[in-house]
């Protein structure tokens, strides 16, 4: 129960930081033939980061954060390289928390549709109404590791990814 109130609370966190959408993005979100097996190891294809990282680490490839928020057992940091991503670490103010959560905006993700997601990936978990946010959810389960795509419509460009290492909340 526990995790799942931190997997909504990162949600929504997330939808009401206004990530910038302004500038080329530095880092995108990397979809090919190879992003499944990234991902169930926890990798972020395209972003040189994985989850389970310690927060020294994740400074050393992405620098110093520019804003940083403590909620409900994470603390949310989002960097100046990639201003359109949040990042969530478990054990706020502690240098020991780990990456256990990724959110990453439409700049991250350019022009990317569910049909394209699901060419690479293959059958969803769950596809469908959300009905926490409006608009549509695709999901992908890899053991603990859970990765969300959010569009406006089923056909539309997706919004956000958020991806989420159960595991380690």
């Amino acid at each position: 129960m526990k995790r799942m109130l931190g997997l909504i609370v990162f949600i929504l966190l997330f939808s009401s930081i206004n990530i910038s959408q302004v500038g080329a993005a530095t880092r995108t979100f990397k979809l090919d033939k190879n992003t499944a097996a990234s991902l169930k190891v926890g990798k972020i294809p395209g972003f040189d980061i994985q989850l389970g990282m310690k927060k020294a680490q994740v400074v050393k490839v992405l620098g110093n954060p520019k804003q940083s928020y403590n909620w409900i057992g994470g603390q949310f940091w989002i960097f100046n390289k990639v201003s359109y991503a949040g990042f969530c670490f478990n054990e706020p103010g502690m240098k020991s928390g780990k990456l256990y959560a990724v959110s990453i905006g439409s700049e991250g993700f350019p022009n990317k549709t569910f049909a394209k997601v699901k060419a690479q990936l293959g059958k969803p978990s769950y596809i469908g109404e959300d009905e926490a946010e409006g608009g549509y959810t695709l999901m992908y389960e890899y053991g603990g590791l859970v990765i969300y795509f959010a569009a406006d419509t089923l056909s539309g460009k997706i919004t956000k990814i958020d991806i989420i290492n159960k595991d380690l909340m």
